[in-house]
């Protein structure tokens, strides 16, 4: 008959979460950079990439990907790099699959990984699934489950926040998002982590956030943590509960700059993580306090805009069962595209000027937060 192939909808008019089974064979369709998708080949797009880390220095490389975009139930990256510093092959290769309807869920993903980079070999396996009655999109309930393996390099993280060697975890998680209106929405999520070094642990937290624009260009959020370490008698570092925030304990940010040993100095280097650059979870202090509760700790964190400047007020309360004071600050926030800067005015631990006197007091106080959406696929 002569017909080879088969097309549904070539002009892709028609609304479909799927287009991917729309042919009935397939061909493979390279973009360098990107292109509009075409749906009914194999699009597989290359970028050129690097990353950047204290510990692997510039590693430049590709990333290579398809999916991970509307119209595909499916994604798939392999992102290498070569690390100059320890002349070797690094990087992530992930994928992903989504379904629909499935199980009670409106949504259900299936995301796996592994990687080698900033001294961290391991893998991750997660369940996510949606729940939300159709056409709706408030509220939503997420139930997921994460599962890490780690095996990271002593020479590779700093011991006051990592405990190298091999770690596995598994984590659970729900989390509950309602949009009252335009100016109200909040939310709500529970943490369960167990993991296993050279023995079990648990660590189990509660949140909740809310943000009211009470006015055109004045904007409220506040949020409230709760958490403790329910078992365990020795924790790995990393899944310690940290006063100013975290250290990203299982590797999954991947814009954290710097994990290294600062020459036993907590306070050392450029870009250290938790030092300078700020982790939202646990109490989440945006001053920076050098010190983690092995018990139960909470924290209250408060953030107001100011009309007309991209600088906004914030304030922060926190203490533990285990840590003899309470810990309060307040400063200013700076948000500049993708990183926004903190700078205290005020922070109650300090022994000798608790207020701010000068530049070089503000300059050895601040700290940075990055934040990338849709950047990278993979790790």
């Amino acid at each position: 008959s002569g017909v080879h192939r088969v097309v549904i909808d070539p002009e892709n008019y028609m609304p479909d979460i799927s287009r991917t089974n729309n042919s009935s064979s397939k061909g493979i369709k390279l973009h360098f950079v990107f292109d509009q998708p075409v749906f009914y080949d194999h699009d597989i797009n290359i970028l050129p990439w690097f990353k950047w880390s204290a510990y692997n220095g510039l590693s430049p490389g590709l990333s290579l990907y398809s999916g991970f975009a509307p119209g595909y139930p499916y994604g798939i990256s392999v992102l290498p790099v070569w690390d100059f510093e320890h002349q070797r092959l690094s990087g992530s290769v992930s994928a992903q699959r989504s379904f629909y309807q499935l199980m009670g869920f409106r949504s259900f993903t299936m995301k796996s990984n592994i990687s080698r980079y900033e001294g961290r070999t391991g893998g991750m396996v997660k369940f996510s699934g949606l729940l939300r009655k159709p056409i709706i999109s408030t509220p939503s309930t997420t139930v997921s489950a994460k599962f890490f393996y780690h095996d990271i390099d002593s020479t590779a993280v700093n011991p006051f926040y990592y405990t190298s060697g091999t770690i596995t975890t598994l984590r659970l998680s729900g989390n509950y998002q309602y949009r009252v209106n335009t100016f109200l929405k909040y939310s709500a999520n529970i943490n369960a982590t167990v993991g296993n070094h050279d023995a079990s642990f648990s660590v189990i937290s509660l949140s909740g956030k809310l943000s009211w624009r009470y006015q055109k260009k004045l904007t409220v959020k506040a949020r409230a943590w709760l958490g403790s370490v329910v078992s365990g008698e020795t924790i790995p570092n990393q899944y310690k509960i940290w006063m100013s925030g975290g250290v990203d304990a299982d590797f999954e940010n991947g814009y954290v700059f710097n994990r290294t040993d600062n020459g036993g100095d907590p306070k050392g280097s450029t870009y250290d993580v938790y030092d300078e650059q700020y982790l939202q979870t646990g109490p989440a202090l945006r001053g920076a306090v050098f010190v983690a509760s092995e018990k139960t700790a909470w924290g209250l964190n408060v953030d107001h805009t100011l009309p007309y400047v991209p600088v906004g007020l914030f304030m922060d309360i926190a203490g533990a069962t285990d840590l003899d004071q309470m810990y309060s600050d307040v400063g200013f926030k700076m948000k500049l595209g993708i990183i926004t800067i903190y700078l205290p005015v005020y922070q109650s631990w300090e022994d000798k000027e608790n207020m701010i006197t000068g530049f070089d007091w503000l300059k050895s106080r601040a700290r940075f937060e990055f934040s990338v959406l849709m950047v990278g696929f993979g790790r």
